[in-house]
């Protein structure tokens, strides 16, 4: 499914979470989508946010990158210090400062900054309760482009106080979605009419689940 480059990507950063198992699909994403604008909400080490970078970096792509986070840490990802945005900041200083900008701010502080109708592909990896995440993707999905896509992790996650699944079961019936049911779940949803398939290009469409 994913092209080899895909998969040699090497982070050099020092992480282990679930999000590891979906590297080669965001990797691959980024080179098909090739966004204008990307924004992901919930930063934290930059498991993610550093491989949609280093996609657009290796592929030689146009996007402009944001990385939003207040990395002050929350309910379920727990509470961190500053060390924790002093390395993701450096590493994104020396990696990737031409188009990738962090923004130490709440999500929805954030949202001013961005047109409605912008982003191409939006990454909502927040507060895990229900209201939260529905309170995010509420805020956030009008900055996104028609047919753009959103990504949802922790879609498969059913611990105490998680509830990205049930806004997941909600939304899947809105618009063509298709979910990776490993490494936590990741939700891939395209804003568009339900029951379409997604295309994000020639080389790359998912079947709605």
């Amino acid at each position: 499914m994913f092209p080899s480059a895909a998969f040699d990507f090497k982070p050099e950063f020092v992480s282990k979470s679930a999000w590891h198992k979906h590297m080669p699909f965001a990797y691959h994403l980024v080179c098909e989508l090739n966004p204008k604008i990307l924004v992901e909400l919930g930063v934290h080490r930059g498991d993610s946010y550093f491989t949609f970078c280093q996609s657009r970096k290796e592929n030689k792509l146009s996007s402009v990158c944001y990385g939003v986070d207040l990395w002050e840490g929350d309910a379920h990802a727990g509470a961190y210090g500053k060390g924790i945005y002093q390395q993701v900041n450096s590493y994104n200083a020396s990696n990737y400062a031409s188009f990738s900008y962090l923004i130490k701010s709440s999500f929805d502080e954030a949202s001013s900054q961005f047109d409605d109708k912008s982003i191409q592909l939006l990454h909502i990896d927040g507060l895990h309760t229900y209201e939260a995440v529905k309170s995010d993707f509420e805020t956030w999905f009008p900055k996104v482009e028609d047919h753009g896509i959103v990504l949802l992790h922790d879609v498969r996650e059913r611990k105490p106080g998680f509830g990205v699944w049930k806004l997941w079961e909600e939304l899947k019936e809105k618009h063509p979605s298709f979910l990776f049911d490993y490494g936590s779940g990741l939700g891939v949803l395209q804003k568009g009419k339900p029951g379409q398939s997604i295309r994000v290009s020639d080389r790359l469409s998912l079947d709605s689940s």
